[in-house]
């Protein structure tokens, strides 16, 4: 098993294995994950096993006018383009970021661990995102709103509520001043 950072010839893998595990209407098109992934090489991760992509998670910063809309249930992130992702540089600087998505084959239990311990990795004193407080996630499934209140996260708003369809979580992570060293 190898976790590596996605190609954009990973990107339609990552399509396919959406479209094996979430409902149709949640499957991204690959164009949207193309401008994303453009705006911030480092967006996308996926796992490998045996050369073949069986899993992926994505986190990403988001533009703070693109972030205030998601946030308030105003916009499905399918309608989020390239210039609403933070690229590198500027995404080091996010308070808050959105942890987009995490998916694996079914096939692959296995990874499951490895996926959540690499998503938490990105906000978790990780260089890619060192100033962040707040994680932003939805739930498509049942299993993932599981996932997310298993990883602290709380509920912030219901699916009902949103035009995306999907509940909101908050995970608020201690700031670096009131980490006890």
């Amino acid at each position: 098993m190898e976790i590596r950072r996605a190609t954009a010839e990973d990107l339609a893998a990552i399509v396919h294995l959406d479209a094996r595990v979430l409902p149709g209407h949640d499957v991204i098109p690959v164009g949207v994950f193309a401008g994303w992934a453009a705006a911030d090489p480092d967006a996308f991760q996926v796992v490998e096993v045996g050369g073949r992509v069986v899993g992926y998670l994505a986190v990403l910063a988001l533009a703070p006018g693109a972030l205030a809309c998601f946030e308030a249930g105003e916009i499905d992130e399918r309608a989020l383009g390239p210039g609403d992702v933070l690229g590198p540089e500027a995404a080091r600087e996010a308070r808050t970021v959105y942890f987009f998505s995490v998916a694996r084959d079914p096939a692959h239990p296995e990874i499951g661990r490895a996926l959540v311990a690499a998503a938490e990795a990105c906000w978790r004193g990780g260089a890619r995102f060192p100033r962040v407080e707040r994680v932003l996630a939805t739930a498509a499934t049942v299993a993932g709103r599981r996932m997310l209140l298993r990883l602290g996260f709380e509920l912030r708003m219901e699916a009902d509520r949103r035009l995306d369809g999907h509940a909101l979580f908050e995970l608020r992570l201690p700031r670096s001043a009131d980490v006890v060293h």
